[in-house]
């Protein structure tokens, strides 16, 4: 299985962080991760966690703004994706297309 989990520049890095350790003792799940360059500040703030040590939660490690990124394309085989945690801002983006 292939999770997206992405980071906003929301507070409440602390339950990304928590998501990631709990999917790194599950087995067969390949864990890709990006954020928004306010969610990296963010996270390092309010959790301590690097961008370098975010590698020993997820395979692989994108730039938000990186549309080569085979995360980009809709035939990339995600089976699913967890925004967590998720500002209003992306809330009201997704809900409304």
């Amino acid at each position: 299985m292939k999770i997206i989990v992405a980071h906003t520049g929301a507070s409440g890095s602390i339950y990304c962080v928590k998501f990631l350790k709990w999917l790194t003792i599950r087995r067969n799940i390949k864990v890709l991760f990006t954020a928004t360059d306010e969610g990296y500040k963010i996270l390092e703030d309010e959790t301590k966690v690097s961008k370098a040590e975010l590698k020993k939660y997820a395979s692989q490690i994108y730039q938000n703004d990186d549309l080569r990124a085979d995360i980009s394309s809709g035939t990339a085989g995600v089976d699913a994706m967890v925004i967590v945690p998720a500002s209003m801002n992306t809330v009201a983006k997704i809900a409304n297309g």
